[in-house]
């Protein structure tokens, strides 16, 4: 094949600094040193810049050996997961359960069912698959103070849950999160009860066949105050069931 002497030939003509670089070796058992700058896996190319080169080169992914293709497609999946083409967009939802809801001449107790709406866009050429998907909610609700009715004081709380998620490439999937049930609590005697979501953390880790893995978060609002936390065992935890 004319691809390993095309590099060398070729590539030979610029030379300056590079990045990581690995042996590569071709069907027949050539081998040439380069750094990998890209995969698109829908169209099975590979982009390589071989070492001491400034030149780049896009060439079939069929080239490779075996070994090097599974190679290169976890590192260009591994990538991808960081590339500024992939984003989340996030949004907030807030619905009134109208089962849970009641009200009286002197007081109104409403439930309200809280979620994020997620849109995972994948602008990649990479299939990203099964990727653990885990994120948590941090909310806040008032209660009355040691029982009584006329204070009422704020606890925050979360939600954990961990599930998996698969974006191919070009496209964009959407999902809820779990809806978070709170209590808000109008009466003209004594103090109001309110609540309400106050961010999200996300978390997805994608693991490549080879074992290699890597993990990317995102949060909503940009600046949440609250920090990451795997509280699994806290009373809203659960699995997402699908």
């Amino acid at each position: 094949m004319r691809f390993f002497y095309i590099v060398c030939c070729v590539l030979l003509m610029g030379s300056g600094a590079w990045g990581k670089t690995r042996i590569f070796t071709d069907t027949k058992g050539r081998s040439i040193e380069a750094e990998l700058e890209k995969f698109e896996e829908s169209s099975s190319t590979v982009t390589i810049k071989k070492a001491g080169s400034r030149q780049s080169m896009r060439v079939p992914l069929s080239l490779f050996s075996e070994k090097d293709q599974a190679y290169i497609r976890d590192w260009g999946r591994l990538q991808a997961l960081h590339d500024s083409r992939f984003d989340i967009d996030i949004s907030k939802s807030s619905k009134r359960n109208a089962d849970k809801s009641f009200g009286t001449y002197a007081s109104t107790e409403v439930v309200y069912d809280h979620c994020y709406n997620l849109s995972f866009e994948n602008g990649t050429k990479c299939n990203l698959e099964n990727m653990d998907l885990e994120y948590v909610i941090y909310y806040e609700q008032d209660h009355h103070l040691n029982g009584g009715y006329n204070k009422a004081v704020t606890k925050n709380g979360t939600m954990y849950v961990k599930d998996t998620i698969s974006v191919p490439a070009r496209d964009v999937v959407e999902i809820s999160t779990e809806k978070v049930p709170l209590v808000e609590w109008k009466t003209a005697t004594i103090a109001q009860i309110k609540s309400d979501i106050e961010g999200i953390r996300i978390r997805l880790t994608l693991r490549a066949d080879g074992g290699a893995e890597t993990t990317r978060e995102f949060s909503y609002p940009s600046k949440l105050k609250y920090a990451w936390t795997d509280q699994t065992e806290s009373a809203f935890s659960r699995r997402a069931k699908r």
